[in-house]
Parts: structure tokens; C-alpha cells; sequence
């Protein structure tokens, strides 16, 4: 995950400070109300490479991991991509992983 550690040792009269900083961010974006029979709602987060995706069928959300940036960016500013067809075009790659949740946003 792309969550910045830095950590930097120093000495001060014999002690000694850690001090770790940990950048992290929400960059998550709700895509929806488009053209799909399927899917009702997709989050994705170019940043940290997840899709969460909400069936129409149940209420499970079903999380990806490992979703190309260039993807996410692509459902982000395009209109015109059916969520549907994203989800079988994107989320199928081998490289994708999905995890199964059991919670609603």
C-alpha cells in the first residue's frame, strides 16, 4: 500500500529518538448512476488500487485489491463506461483480487 514511513534515528547526548511518520489519505471516489443491470455502485480509490463494488442483486460489497491506477482514473473521468463491463474488463484480470465483505456503506 502506498503508505509513506520514514523513519529516522538521531543522537542527542547519548539518547536516542525514533520518530516515524506515516502519510495516509481517502482518496475514494463514488461512481454511480450510470447504464449497468448489475451493478448499483462502484468506490475506487486510484491511490491505495481498490474497487469496491455494490451488486444490485444483495447488499454485499465485494472489495479488489491490486486495480490498475489507470483504471480507476479511466471509470473516474468517463462517463460513458458501462460499470458492468468495467467490473468484467477490470476486476476479472489475474492480477485483481477480490475479497468478499459483509458490510454496506
Amino acid at each position: 500500500m502506498p503508505s509513506r514511513e520514514v523513519d529516522e534515528m538521531t543522537s542527542n547526548e547519548g539518547t536516542s529518538t525514533f520518530i516515524q511518520l506515516t502519510i495516509m489519505s481517502d482518496y475514494r471516489v463514488v461512481v454511480a448512476d450510470r447504464s449497468s443491470d448489475c451493478v448499483s455502485t462502484i468506490v475506487v480509490d486510484p491511490v491505495y488500487q481498490t474497487a469496491d463494488v455494490g451488486f444490485k442483486n444483495n447488499d454485499t460489497i465485494y472489495r479488489y485489491v491490486n486495480v490498475p491506477t489507470v483504471e480507476c482514473f479511466r471509470l473516474i473521468h468517463h462517463d460513458d463506461i458501462s460499470l458492468g463491463k468495467w467490473v468484467n474488463k477490470v476486476c476479472k484480470k489475474p492480477e485483481v483480487r477480490c475479497i468478499k465483505q459483509y458490510f454496506d456503506y
